[in-house]
């Protein structure tokens, strides 16, 4: 499904042909994918007894230690610095000269546009080479039940993807950050009726892959709207979609969220990977802070991703150690206000035929679903708009801004795609990468918003215009 199937039986070959090998070997897989079935089959223990051989009983193996060292910054950038110092002073006037010249001539060759005869060499898209047009993707719409159904006839190989959407507004504000984390409970915790390794082994064996999402977006030409959605995606053979709505329907229906121990481990993973994140990608941090000063969609994305997230999870152990009943009884809660077909959208993509055998396993999926009443929540709120500064224990500096060009009197226009594109690869990359030494700037503009943003990161000069 990520890569076109031609693209991808392309790439098959292309491994072993460096390496001297038969590159067509890799496409004649039929017939020793038919040997290991049938070894598994007849109960042979395959990969059990490779793991034993090459896992368990090899004694070759290295183990590395890494412990850090507070001073080891300060003593590595005292040590360059005494280096430089010592160069320097060997060198005589001449020679000090000659370096001073020898970064100008840099300077002014990476200020220097390319040559327009070497860029003709590079290959390059002409307006003409793009359909004008977008290809139409046929789309049926229907119902099954309360539950409204999108359908796309096209060839898929004999595999069927399903999409379904369940509106999260149906919960109310202050249960929003709990859903990164109620997201992994539904497959890493198990169900009631079997444990989370069950459960993996299952998905694995069974279907072709779920997986889980929340999807958040600002609606167009609504800066105080967003929308919201728990995505549940799977595919499957035709001989395994009775299996992936079965196991969908044990995770939605009867999750086990009852493990104290397994859930202040995944806030533990959350905020170390948050904290990481912030010491690695600050840029990104601040982009996101900043559209959350400006609408509500962002707003929503920080307290699920945000800085703001990361204070949630501090709390939120407190919260489990202190009061963790309540913490379960919150969870149950956001699956009984999600689970609801009366407001589900189920989209699949699949040939006609796939899809005639699927429907009355699709049917009796969705009349398990409960169809309750519910309120629909509006979300409100951003941050307040103010310059920030975060400290944090890095010698990296991060800078980010923002501003709303649709207040400023823009109407978009689809050159602001190309606009972006251009800015990014050429002025970020060339003058503030290249000539000012920055390791990096990227630049984002969001058309439902209005919303332009740019980041730099690791630059010499911060300050400069």
């Amino acid at each position: 499904g990520g890569s076109p199937r031609g693209r991808a039986i392309m790439r098959g070959p292309l491994k072993p042909g460096l390496h001297a090998r038969a590159p067509m070997e890799p496409l004649k897989f039929e017939k020793p994918l038919a040997t290991l079935k049938a070894r598994l089959e007849s109960g042979e223990e395959v990969f059990a007894s490779l793991i034993k051989k090459y896992l368990l009983d090899n004694a070759h193996r290295v183990t590395v230690e890494v412990k850090p060292d507070p001073e080891l910054g300060a003593k590595i950038e005292n040590e360059e610095a005494a280096r430089l110092a010592a160069i320097k002073s060997a060198m005589t006037p001449e020679e000090i000269e000659n370096v001073i010249s020898m970064k100008k001539k840099l300077q002014l060759k990476q200020e220097t546009p390319d040559d327009p005869e070497a860029l003709k060499c590079v290959p390059t898209l002409k307006v003409d080479d793009i359909e004008k047009e977008n290809k139409t993707i046929p789309t049926s719409f229907g119902s099954i039940k309360e539950s409204t159904v999108l359908y796309h006839d096209i060839f898929t190989n004999n595999i069927l993807y399903l999409d379904m959407a369940f509106d999260l507004h149906t919960l109310p504000q202050e249960l929003v950050p709990y859903l990164s984390l109620f997201v992994r409970c539904l497959s890493e915790f198990g169900t009631k009726k079997e444990d989370f390794v069950s459960l993996s082994q299952r998905i694995k064996r069974k279907v072709g892959g779920i997986s889980k999402s929340i999807m958040t977006s600002p609606v167009l030409n609504a800066r105080g709207e967003t929308c919201a959605k728990l995505v549940v995606r799977g595919k499957g053979t035709a001989n395994q979609l009775e299996d992936l709505m079965d196991i969908i329907s044990d995770m939605l229906l009867e999750p086990e969220f009852n493990n104290q121990a397994k859930f202040k481990q995944m806030i533990l993973e959350s905020k170390a990977g948050m904290e990481g994140g912030l010491l690695g990608a600050g840029h990104r941090v601040g982009m996101g802070r900043l559209s959350a000063m400006d609408n509500t969609s962002a707003f929503i994305g920080e307290q699920m991703g945000g800085l703001s997230y990361l204070a949630f999870l501090k709390d939120l152990l407190v919260e489990v150690e202190t009061d963790w009943d309540g913490v379960v009884t919150k969870l149950e809660k956001i699956r009984s206000l999600i689970v609801n077909r009366k407001n589900l959208a189920v989209n699949i993509t699949a040939d006609q035929g796939l899809m005639d055998s699927f429907a009355p396993t699709l049917d009796s999926f969705v009349g398990r679903i409960p169809a309750n009443e519910s309120t629909l929540f509006d979300w409100t709120g951003t941050l307040e708009r103010t310059n920030e500064g975060i400290i944090i224990p890095t010698q990296v500096n991060y800078v980010s801004k923002a501003a709303n060009i649709y207040d400023a009197g823009y109407q978009f226009h689809g050159s602001a795609n190309v606009i972006s594109k251009y800015l990014g690869t050429t002025w970020l990359w060339d003058k503030v990468r290249v000539v000012g030494g920055a390791y990096g700037g990227v630049c984002s503009f969001d058309r439902l918003t209005g919303t332009f943003s740019y980041g730099f990161y690791r630059d010499p000069h911060p300050l400069s215009p």
